[in-house]
């Protein structure tokens, strides 16, 4: 029954917590996906030990420099989407300014 309850919770822990889940899709590339939930599982059963020895909760910590570089590459992202939609606009509006010209033939 406790390893029913623990392997429920790793798929919970895997869905929310950023770093359980890095660590799972690592443990996937190399083992498989049962065998990376089984290791998550075991893990978090660790983690679990630890947190009621010393009475504290759980902290899902993001390194700042991880942080850092999610946020750079998001803002890339939105500049490079930015830039592409311009440009998309201005293509439009010139052909539209130049079949304008040829649509209209008693002009």
């Amino acid at each position: 029954m406790l390893r029913f309850v623990l392997v429920t919770a790793s798929h919970t822990a895997i869905k929310r917590s950023r770093k359980l889940r890095a660590k799972y899709l690592s443990l996937v590339r190399r083992i498989g996906r049962n065998r990376a939930k089984v290791a998550i599982t075991r893990i978090l059963a660790e983690l679990i030990f630890t947190m009621l020895k010393n009475s504290s909760e759980f902290v899902d910590k993001i390194d700042s420099l991880t942080e850092r570089k999610m946020k750079s590459m998001s803002q890339k992202a939105m500049n490079a989407k930015v830039s592409d939609s311009i440009t998309h606009s201005v293509k439009i509006i010139r052909e539209k300014l130049f079949t304008k010209s040829s649509e209209y033939p008693f002009s």
